[in-house]
């Protein structure tokens, strides 16, 4: 297994056409930054950790959260999907820290 730790990400933006799969890792979001999936566009995180998670997903974007994938929103932080995009959790969980 390759864990990595990757702190203060800024502003990530997957593209129509485009995966970003996130395996085996924990992201630390800045905390003004977000991820924004874009119509057509997949997010996938797999067995990794995304801190400070502002995701953002458009119509006919996909976020999809497996192998105890977890979503961790902050206080002011929040999963976003957007009127026609689609959020999957195969096994994981979206935790919401105060």
């Amino acid at each position: 297994k390759n864990n990595r730790s990757i702190h203060n990400i800024n502003n990530v933006y997957v593209q129509n056409n485009a995966t970003l799969t996130i395996t085996n890792a924990s992201i630390t979001l800045h905390p003004l930054s977000h991820i924004l999936v874009e119509e057509g566009a997949t997010l996938i995180v797999d067995n990794s950790t995304i801190i400070n998670a502002e995701i953002i997903v458009n119509a006919g974007g996909n976020l999809i959260v497996r192998n105890n994938g977890i979503i961790q929103e902050g206080e002011d932080d929040k999963v976003d999907i957007q009127l026609g995009g689609l959020m999957q959790i195969e096994s994981g969980e979206i935790r919401i820290v105060e």
